[in-house]
């Protein structure tokens, strides 16, 4: 799942010094999320859920963030790794991930582990040995 995120040529200067950091934390806009919905039927449970209790794109304000690896820093352009975003989506900011933004094993609700077990049953053994790797133990 790599993905590029292009900067705009004003903002260029911006960029100098990411390179130091492994990883970064993109703020963007879900510009094709449909209309906005204040309650989502969760697609692995199906129970309904309050829009503020998912990660699911139909939001008032459909603003989202990913934490991302950057491999790759070559302006205007970065490489990334696991973004969560359509392609040409407006990125708002991005910030470097550092020693600030680490929970260690956060409390999270049912219906995410049932969705975080059938993500990791979707992608290849190796992408997920890398990035339980770069998670570290919890």
């Amino acid at each position: 799942m790599r993905g590029v995120i292009r900067v705009f040529e004003e903002f260029v200067e911006g960029l100098e010094g990411i390179e130091e950091y492994s990883h970064v934390i993109v703020v963007y806009v879900m510009d094709r999320a449909g209309p906005p919905s204040l309650t989502v039927v969760h697609k692995h449970t199906g129970r309904r859920l309050g829009i503020f209790a998912t990660r699911y794109p139909p939001r008032p304000n459909p603003i989202a963030v990913s934490v991302v690896e950057l491999v790759r820093v070559d302006p205007p352009r970065l490489e990334v790794l696991w973004l969560d975003a359509w392609p040409g989506s407006p990125v708002l900011d991005i910030k470097p991930y550092d020693f600030y933004d680490i929970v260690r094993r956060p409390r999270v609700s049912a219906d995410f582990v049932m969705e975080w077990e059938a993500w990791r049953s979707r992608i290849s053994s190796t992408h997920l040995a890398d990035l339980l790797e770069k998670i570290g133990p919890c």
